[in-house]
């Protein structure tokens, strides 16, 4: 447990109590969990070295180009959503 947490408990902060509650619900649900789905987790495959040029069945450099397009695609989209959320909220678009 990081120590922000315990010491915001310490001083009887809310998000500190929220905290401690949530790390330890967390784990105490992970526990009685585990048995569900543990032939899943121990025996779900070992597929060795599976890379997503291996996985997809084209050549690596394609899947760089791809990755690169998709990151230029990301980057542009969310400053059109930055520059629309600004003409929403009456800003002006710089």
């Amino acid at each position: 447990m990081p120590r922000h947490g315990a010491r915001a408990l310490a001083t009887l902060k809310i998000d500190g109590l929220l905290f401690v509650v949530g790390v330890l619900g967390g784990i105490t649900l992970f526990g009685y969990t585990v048995p569900l789905v543990e032939g899943f987790w121990n025996h779900s495959g070992n597929y060795g070295t599976l890379t997503l040029f291996d996985w997809l069945g084209v050549p690596p450099p394609v899947v760089v180009v791809l990755a690169v397009l998709m990151a230029v695609g990301m980057f542009f989209g969310a400053e059109a959503v930055e520059r629309w959320m600004k003409k929403r909220d009456g800003e002006q678009a710089a």
